[in-house]
């Protein structure tokens, strides 16, 4: 039987030869045969693939181009190693029909997990010795030195095979042609004495054909600071190359340098194709004395595999944050004629720095309001405004840059406001400021509330935030009538919520009253304390859900309760009963994969680590999920796991489990 190393990445052309690398190179130490998908063409922005492709600010980009597989590679390699509709039908008929990136997943059962806890023998013997597994899917974009557990020998045995891949990559002739023109280029420099190179990228996460520059703080370090790029080429003493991927920028930050050892790799090439001009850059970057760039950047990343000895400075880890913000200051007035989205990266760079050595409102209203104006569809830099405005209790000056924010443009902002990635909000620090300080005297202020408390799922407080707006704006009541046409099914804890909210509300109203009327309500005021009390601590309870999830949430991804729910929602039907193997095995697969993903994750940053069960505000309620039937299915899956004649006893384990369940129900 056939097994192959696979890839199937669909991002960047870094990210995809990374893959590509290392699918070739543990293809090899498997002794197997590797393939690999490439998704038809791409670019970001959807330019043409020359140096005139310009994004919607008009600023001169070299695209983010990946290109069809027959632009990249030649013919015989794509015939051996493209995964084709035919391969497709070899590797079997569950979702490969029409094999493609879509398809080739960690979901297939002919697909073999690689989990970072293996060791690589371990690996090794288990995906060729599997009777089903008919492949094993490579997506990694650093070097699995980093996730499998190698011995020294194997180590220096990858590492090796992994240099050796991109040479044994079957590029086109044009591509080739790229690759030996750089080489040729960089040799020249390295026999006059060497050369650094600076990877000034900007692209996808500042320029606004894209919407990355939208999301909060996400991906800011996987962009340069122009303002340090300025300090390193102007201070060079010695010969280095900017590569970067914004034209328009790199000249004018070339221009004010004035640094005749500074040269720009665009002037270097002879050809303008985007796709090729990427190769011809990391062969450069690759052959260079150091980099200076982000290790965050997959290109940067690409070009430390095709050249291990390769010195790579992280320019975020240079300079001190001081030192960063003081470089900042000093090269301001020199960038003023850079693209106006650079020049909002930069504020927005000075923002964050200044807030953590001088927090103050002034200053970060000031950079804000900066970055807004030079960048004007970009609602993140007032919505961050509010928050500052809200902290200090400002809270008119914040209604009135959301009610003008919202006015400019509804739909534009709350897009920003909502923003989820794969790993939440993106403005979460935002949503925790506004609904902690949720004032219904504020109506736009209790818009954005209403808006956040509705999309996480708390429909109840939503509900009562929109009853109590009293406005003929249109966009709001709109939304107020969606939210209370919404069925929710809330406990205790958001009906004491809405209670308290009105007591508070009371507070207010007390100053209007007569001092006969103080007299006769006096014995309430500690009653509205100790609410008050109870409000914050629900307000606490209510971020504490929205940074660490609930209990019940917890307890349902736990593998037990998945296992559970799995085996119930597969014994409905003859066709669920005969997958219900691999479905089992798959969940199995994954979660140990989140695990091993959630425990690395911590190493890295401890304050990432989940509290525990019992500190949850539900929890009392969670563990009653403990006796339904999905966990108790998957307890006695587990446990069977653990004996050696578990499974012949397992169906009567589990009918006696679901004849229990149903007389407890009745």
């Amino acid at each position: 039987m056939d097994k192959f190393v696979v890839c199937s990445r669909d991002d960047g052309s870094g990210g995809r030869l990374i893959s590509l690398m290392n699918t070739m190179a543990i293809a090899d130490m498997l002794g197997c045969d590797f393939r690999f998908c490439w998704a038809s063409y791409q670019e970001t922005g959807g330019g043409i693939l020359n140096s005139k492709y310009f994004g919607d600010d008009k600023i001169k980009v070299n695209g983010h181009s990946t290109g069809e597989v027959y632009d990249i590679f030649d013919e015989k390699f794509i015939k051996e190693h493209f995964i084709e509709k035919e391969l497709g039908d070899k590797l079997g008929q569950y979702n490969t029909k029409n094999m493609n990136i879509g398809s080739l997943d960690s979901q297939n059962p002919l697909c073999y997990s690689m989990n970072k806890e293996n060791s690589f023998v371990k690996f090794k013997n288990d995906f060729l010795q599997d009777e089903l597994k008919r492949f094993a899917l490579v997506n990694q974009t650093s070097d699995y030195a980093k996730h499998f557990y190698f011995d020294e020998g194997q180590s220096k045995e990858y590492k090796s095979k992994l240099k050796k891949a991109f040479c044994d990559i079957g590029f086109n002739q044009n591509i080739k042609n790229m690759i030996n023109k750089a080489r040729e280029i960089a040799n020249t420099y390295l026999n006059d004495g060497g050369y650094s190179v600076l990877h000034f990228r900007l692209g996808d996460i500042v320029h606004d054909y894209s919407k990355t520059r939208f999301y909060g703080k996400e991906a800011i370090y996987k962009a340069t600071n122009p303002s340090l790029v300025l300090h390193i080429i102007k201070n060079s003493k010695n010969k280095i190359i900017l590569c970067a991927d914004d034209i328009t920028t790199s000249r004018e930050i070339l221009k004010v340098a004035n640094n005749p050892n500074a040269i720009f790799v665009d002037d270097l090439r002879d050809s303008k194709n985007n796709i090729e001009a990427f190769y011809f850059d990391i062969i450069i970057m690759s052959m260079a004395t150091q980099l200076f760039g982000s290790t965050n950047s997959q290109m940067s990343r690409l070009c430390t595999l095709i050249n291990p000895d390769l010195v790579v400075k992280e320019i975020y880890e240079i300079f001190s944050t001081s030192e960063q913000l003081q470089i900042i200051k000093e090269t301001l007035p020199d960038l003023k004629n850079i693209p106006q989205t650079s020049l909002a990266f930069v504020y927005f760079h000075r923002y964050i720095l200044e807030s953590k050595l001088n927090p103050g409102l002034n200053g970060a209203i000031l950079n804000l309001n900066r970055a807004f104006l030079l960048d004007p569809s970009n609602f993140k830099y007032k919505i961050y405004e509010i928050k500052h405005l809200i902290q200090d209790n400002k809270f008119e000056m914040a209604e009135y840059i959301a009610r003008s924010s919202m006015l400019l443009d509804h739909d534009g902002f709350l897009y920003i406001l909502l923003k989820k990635l794969f790993y939440g909000y993106t403005m979460y620090d935002c949503h925790k400021v506004l609904i902690e300080n949720t004032n219904l005297n504020y109506l736009y202020l209790s818009y954005m509330s209403a808006r956040i408390l509705y999309d996480i799922g708390n429909i109840q407080c939503a509900k009562y935030i929109v009853s109590k707006l009293n406005t003929n704006n249109w966009y709001i009541n709109e939304f107020a009538k969606k939210v209370l046409a919404t069925k929710s099914e809330f406990d205790e804890k958001d009906k004491i919520l809405e209670k308290l909210i009105i007591n508070n509300l009371e507070i207010d109203n007390l100053k209007e009253l007569s001092q006969k009327e103080l007299d006769d309500i006096k014995l309430q005021n500690e009653n509205i304390k100790s609410n008050n009390q109870k409000l914050q601590k629900i307000n606490a309870d209510l971020c504490f859900a929205l940074n660490y999830g609930t209990a019940k949430s917890r307890i349902k991804n736990q593998l037990t309760y998945k296992l559970g729910e799995a085996m119930i929602e597969n014994s409905k039907s003859l066709w669920g009963y005969i997958r219900m193997p691999f479905i089992l095995s798959y969940i199995k697969d994954m979660h140990k994969k989140e695990q091993i993903a959630y425990n690395e994750k911590i190493k890295t940053n401890p304050s990432l680590k989940i509290p525990p069960l019992e500190s949850y505000p539900d929890y009392n309620e969670a563990i009653k999920l403990k006796n339904h039937l999905s966990y108790k299915l998957g307890e006695a899956l587990i446990n069977t796991d653990k004996s050696k004649l578990g499974y012949i006893t397992l169906w009567f384990k589990c009918k006696n489990i679901t004849n229990k369940s149903l007389i407890n129900k009745e």
